[in-house]
């Protein structure tokens, strides 16, 4: 037999445990002391350019004015850069926090809830929610700020939180519309549903589309133990099919989750692994459920029943623990912020040259534009330039988008070319062309003469 805690003490459990997993990914991170990922950099650039102007420093265009990146530039004004450590280690502890009390003001079993937020802190989706800086992360918890006081009758700041949340982009529209659907069929329509669809309109009119474009997946990479770079365990994925199948028992009394599920695996293949944060809460919902069928069913076998429990456990630690240590390990990391920061020292013409994924270190550290970002990946033309061997037409090139430096550091360098010299590699021997410099810790810069 399990000994559940006393439900009364649920919440002081449930609370540790997020709070010390999260921080087991911070520990991993401390020996560069650098927030894992690109979106980070990008979004602490914007807030920290609050300071200066409304107007983008590099690229002299509006900031985008988010309510996510306003409550960061107001964490940046107190905490200075650990904003970027503490704002999402907050908003992930409060929507498990907030998901707990959301299902107990809808019914759902005390052993369910208490398994779903524990399942919740050790998912790797929000390991990379609590450890990096995401528009998501935020979304999420307004809405479920704004859902539980729209339980609790707290008629004015459900909507205000709701408006936030639609503000911030038009995804969480269809979330919203979700919500209060799901609450018409159970209640009826009411006064406050109308109110509500009268801010839809009013956010709609006011914001446009918008998500993080965090790293893309496909409908055959959502496994983080698989190498996904955002998504479930295998044994989470196991636990989903239990807590299905626990489900299904009730035949169609469920059918607003199965279609709940269906339309967020679309909207996560069709829109990226933003989506993931969303669904995360949906997925150890579930997989609660089916943990809890593990522990109630009756077995012939008491050993064997034992045995798989402990197995799944394990699994589901092991997921977690593996994917603390890929963002442990996850760049950038000290090297490459002496590098972008070498960009300080020098003259300020012309952009960098260099993957995507860098682009937002190199702004961030280096103050310096790049030619592409995850924003503009410009994918064909970066193509053209690091294929090429034709040493006149990449110089047109590099002269025409005014690129100044090229940055390539080793990780990059084996993942672009398979030979020492091919494309840009071998143009680089023209030392009249191109001189190295920054060599250093297996990142090289070289600068167009």
């Amino acid at each position: 037999m399990i000994a559940w805690p006393r439900e009364k003490d649920a919440l002081y459990w449930l609370c540790s445990t997020t709070i010390l997993c999260l921080l087991l990914a911070f520990l991993f991170r401390l020996p560069d002391a650098l927030l894992p990922g690109e979106l980070p950099y990008y979004h602490l650039r914007i807030a920290e350019a609050y300071f200066t102007g409304w107007e983008d420093p590099l690229y002299h265009v509006p900031l985008p004015l988010t309510p996510f990146h306003v409550l960061l530039a107001a964490f940046v004004a107190v905490f200075g850069r650990a904003a970027g450590f503490i704002l999402p280690f907050l908003l992930m502890v409060g929507s498990s926090m907030l998901f707990y009390f959301i299902l107990k003001e809808r019914g759902v079993p005390y052993r369910v809830r208490f398994l779903t937020v524990l399942l919740l802190a050790t998912s790797p989706i929000s390991v990379f929610a609590g450890v990096s800086l995401s528009e998501a992360s935020f979304s999420v918890f307004v809405l479920c700020l704004g859902f539980y006081l729209y339980l609790q009758s707290l008629f004015p700041w459900s909507s205000f939180f709701f408006l936030l949340a639609l503000l911030q982009n038009v995804f969480n529209l269809a979330v919203v519309f979700l919500l209060l659907g799901y609450e018409m069929w159970l209640e009826g329509v009411s006064k406050q549903h109308t109110w509500f669809f009268m801010l839809v309109i009013l956010a709609l009119v006011i914001h446009p589309f918008r998500l993080d474009p965090l790293p893309e997946t496909d409908v055959y990479k959502v496994i983080t133990d698989l190498g996904a770079p955002l998504g479930i365990g295998i044994f989470t994925g196991l636990l989903l099919l239990f807590g299905l199948h626990r489900l299904w028992k009730d035949k169609y009394a469920h059918l607003a989750m199965y279609m709940l599920g269906i339309l967020g695996l679309v909207s996560w293949f069709l829109l990226g692994n933003s989506i993931a944060v969303y669904l995360n809460f949906y997925f150890s919902y579930l997989a609660a459920w089916g943990l809890l069928s593990l522990f109630e069913s009756i077995w012939e076998s008491a050993l064997l029943k034992q045995f798989t429990i402990i197995v799944l456990i394990c699994g589901l630690l092991f997921s977690f623990l593996s994917y603390v240590n890929r963002i442990g390990n996850a760049f950038p990391d000290a090297p490459m912020q002496e590098a972008a920061l070498w960009f300080t020292q020098e003259a300020r013409d012309g952009l960098v040259l260099t993957a995507p994924s860098r682009a937002f270190w190199i702004e961030y550290f280096g103050s310096r534009r790049t030619f592409s970002s995850p924003l503009n990946p410009r994918g064909e033309d970066i193509n053209r330039i690091f294929y090429s061997r034709h040493l006149g037409r990449t110089l047109d090139v590099l002269e025409t988008n005014n690129i100044r430096y090229i940055w390539i550091d080793r990780a990059m360098q084996h993942a672009i070319w398979s030979k020492e010299d091919e494309g840009l590699l071998f143009l680089f021997r023209d030392k009249e062309k191109f001189r190295k410099v920054y060599d250093a810790k297996g990142i090289r810069i070289w600068k167009v003469m």
